[in-house]
């Protein structure tokens, strides 16, 4: 047989094996297959798999209260390893709660941590503000049981209680023993509590559970030097603990002074700062690069600075042009007999009957060709109040060669000449030039009128350009190293966006914390940061950065409003008060808000109304403060008129819990 089977495979003793006796070529895989999958799966069927799990077997915190407020901790943890492991992950929580409900942070200050002979052991220590991770290596974690201990004392965890009048009565430690974040089983715990020599404890308390569990499956042992052994009945699995509540009289421990409050306090709610280094931050800058130069005192002035128009003068006070600035124009330009104001009483009817408000109507006085010699926001402001027919806007293409040659001769020549080029302005000048030959044919047809109730919703697409020539004008005069409305922009934009992730961390927070959960740090942080951004709002208002020219021509400007709002007392009884001279100054004393004390100055001396002002308060009885209130009323509802834009939508004891208290944290292996 056993020749048999050594010469069917290939195995002859002393001589060669005929061709007859050699097995077929088809014959040696088929055989052999089976027995290489035999001994394949021998292993899988005669070895079990390795299982691989942790335990904690015990887990002992030893707990001794101190009489400086501090507690002293040493958990002693009995480590079951099935397989092979590397260690464990200890993970402490620094959350606290005080016994008036307010949040805080625990202090920890972990010890050197050993195994049951006291050896030191490899530690790895991280994590955050909230918590503290400890990553401990343990020698020959293979399929044994070891002993972790970790000593660690913790400072801020005692709770100071209060009757109603504010006097001390009880101190408490609610503390989470074991933590309830453990990924692996507990199957018994206990927790002895010592207090300062000579105090027993008023009432003893163990949670067990999952966090938020206010279950009790807890043996509770009081002995007479003051110590609590709190044992639990049942084991954890993961995710469960061990809470404890151990109170005593007051006076037993030391409570935090008024001083060491505030320190915690301060220590808690530090992003609250922010808003103190803001205000640093930025009055230093601005004393740096956003405060004028040194003006000179406050003198009259009895005319107004030469080459500012009254629209600049009122922007130039208050790096602002506001819509009284605006309206300022308009009154100017009547003056100055560009436009005639036509006042349209109306009446008290109501509409539903045929009643009509009161209006003001507009009209056009001098051709556009005469428009040149005006100012950019003033021609800009005619513009919008009488808008000539649209131009053709195709090109041939020699017009489309001629304008692009013109654009970059007039964009080399301000390079050349180191001044700024305003695509926009050149663009207005090309387009006016375009149209300038068709309107000088018939300059006297193009004589417009327009009713204030029509440039509602309308004349608000012009007032952003007027207001950027007026800045433009300024910077240009030499009267601002920057455009102002820039650089005021550019802080309320930074301004507004701290202002806004402030409020929307807070929000956020709110909604993932459920009012829980967070310490004070990022609700301090939320609110440092908008009320930081409220003042880099408002001190970047005053970063207008003029000039030394714009600093005179400013206090000229504050000389002559001077003039204007007290030319009728005493003081500026000798100048010579003419009606000439109340139409000149007008405008003037509208974009410096003081029109109705100019008026009453004149009150008697101005009868006769101004050719350029029709109907109503020009009537036969014209008397100068009648018409200072239709002119105030007209300023108002221009203003109105002139920014309304179409309207849009918008959208506009026993008490406790397991999990609760200070601590917590939990674990794992690894």
């Amino acid at each position: 047989m056993a020749r048999f089977g050594m010469a069917r495979f290939g195995i002859a003793r002393g001589r060669a094996m005929s061709p007859s006796e050699r097995p077929s070529p088809g014959f040696f895989p088929w055989v052999h297959l089976p027995l290489v999958l035999l001994l394949l799966l021998l292993p899988a069927w005669g070895l079990p798999a390795q299982e691989r799990s942790l335990a904690i077997e015990q887990f002992h915190a030893d707990i001794q209260v101190r009489e400086d407020g501090s507690f002293q901790v040493t958990e002693t943890l009995s480590l079951r390893f099935t397989g092979s492991w590397n260690g464990i992950d200890r993970e402490l929580s620094l959350d606290h709660r005080t016994a008036q409900g307010r949040r805080g942070r625990l202090r920890v200050e972990v010890g050197e941590i050993t195994d049951d002979q006291g050896r030191p052991l490899q530690v790895e220590r991280s994590g955050g503000r909230n918590r503290v991770d400890l990553r401990i290596w343990v020698p020959g974690a293979r399929d044994t049981v070891r002993t972790v201990v970790i000593p660690y004392r913790v400072r801020d965890g005692i709770r100071f209680f209060e009757d109603g009048g504010g006097t001390p009565s009880r101190d408490e430690l609610y503390y989470n023993v074991t933590g309830t974040d453990w990924r692996i089983p507990i199957e018994g715990v206990t927790a002895r509590v010592h207090l300062p020599t000579g105090i027993a404890p008023l009432e003893t308390w163990g949670y067990t559970g999952p966090a938020g569990s206010t279950e009790r499956a807890v043996e509770i042992e009081e002995g007479e030097d003051g110590t609590s052994l709190i044992r639990t009945t049942r084991s954890f699995g993961p995710g469960e603990g061990l809470t404890v509540s151990v109170s005593w009289p007051a006076g037993a421990v030391t409570r935090p002074s008024t001083a060491a409050r505030a320190g915690d306090s301060l220590r808690s709610h530090w992003p609250l700062g922010l808003p103190f280094v803001a205000m640093l931050a930025m009055g230093r800058l601005w004393v740096r690069k956003g405060r004028d130069p040194r003006g000179r005192a406050l003198m009259a002035e009895y005319e107004p600075p030469e080459g500012l128009t009254p629209a600049e003068a009122g922007t130039l006070v208050d790096h602002r042009a506001e819509i009284h600035d605006v309206t300022s124009i308009l009154v100017d330009l009547a003056v100055r007999g560009y436009v005639r104001i036509e006042e349209l009483p109306g009446d008290r009817r109501p509409a539903l009957l045929g009643g009509r408000k009161e209006d003001w109507a507009f009209h056009m006085r001098r051709p556009r060709r005469d428009w040149e010699a005006l100012a950019l926001h003033e021609r800009a402001f005619l513009e919008g109040l009488f808008p000539a027919e649209e131009a053709g806007t195709s090109l041939d293409l020699g017009e489309a060669l001629g304008a692009l040659s013109a654009y970059f001769g007039a964009w080399r020549t301000a390079r050349r000449e180191g001044r700024g080029f305003d695509a926009h302005t050149f663009m207005d000048e090309w387009i006016r030039g375009r149209r300038k030959g068709e309107e000088e044919e018939d300059a006297d047809a193009s004589l417009a009128s327009v009713k204030l109730s029509e440039l509602q919703n309308r004349f608000y697409t012009h007032l952003e350009g007027i207001r950027t020539k007026i800045y433009g004008a300024l910077k240009e005069k030499g009267l601002y190293l920057r455009r102002p409305d820039h650089q005021v922009q550019r802080w309320a934009g930074f301004g507004l966006a701290l202002v806004v992730l402030g409020v929307f961390s807070w929000i956020a927070m709110a909604a993932l914390s459920q009012g829980g959960g967070l310490t004070p740090e990022p609700w301090a942080a939320a609110a440092g940061v908008s009320l930081s951004g409220l003042i880099v709002l408002l001190v970047g208002q005053g970063m207008g950065v003029r000039t030394e020219a714009g600093v005179e021509a400013r206090d000229r400007v504050r000389g002559f409003r001077d003039f204007l709002s007290r030319v009728e007392s005493d003081y500026y009884r000798r100048v010579v008060l003419t009606p000439e001279l109340f139409e000149r100054y007008l405008p003037w004393a509208i974009a410096l808000r003081v029109d109705a004390r100019w008026a009453r100055a004149f009150e008697g001396i101005y009868r006769e109304p101004p050719e350029w002002y029709a109907g109503g308060a020009a009537g036969s009885s014209f008397r100068a403060s009648a018409f200072a209130a239709q002119m105030s009323s007209l300023s108002t509802q221009a203003g109105r008129s002139f920014s309304s834009s179409p309207g849009g939508s918008s959208g506009s004891g026993g008490g406790g819990s397991s999990g609760g208290g200070s601590g917590g944290g939990g674990g794992g292996g690894f």
